[in-house]
């Protein structure tokens, strides 16, 4: 086991820092209870549950016919929107 040691000034700063941390968490929305989080989904679960390829998913992100938010390099879409579009048949379900 390795012992660091730190300044009481440094510790209270990392301690004030955590406790920071810690409430912001704290206040953020439960998405597990909501299930918020199962409301989006990856592009490769768009492709598979419409059985199109993820070019032709790409297209409809640049044109616009299907809303997605970017999370570093992974793409998602909203379940709801991609139900819509099959329902308006914009999207075509193979």
């Amino acid at each position: 086991m390795k012992i660091v040691n730190v300044e009481y000034r440094v510790y209270d700063m990392m301690l004030s820092t955590m406790v920071q941390l810690a409430n912001k968490v704290s206040k953020l929305p439960k998405i597990s209870k909501s299930g918020s989080l199962s409301e989006w989904i990856d592009a490769q679960e768009v492709c598979g549950f419409l059985h199109i390829k993820p070019r032709t998913l790409q297209n409809h992100r640049t044109n616009g016919t299907l809303a997605h938010s970017k999370i570093g390099r992974k793409f998602f879409y909203r379940l709801g929107d991609v139900m819509n579009l099959v329902k308006e048949g914009r999207i075509e379900k193979n």
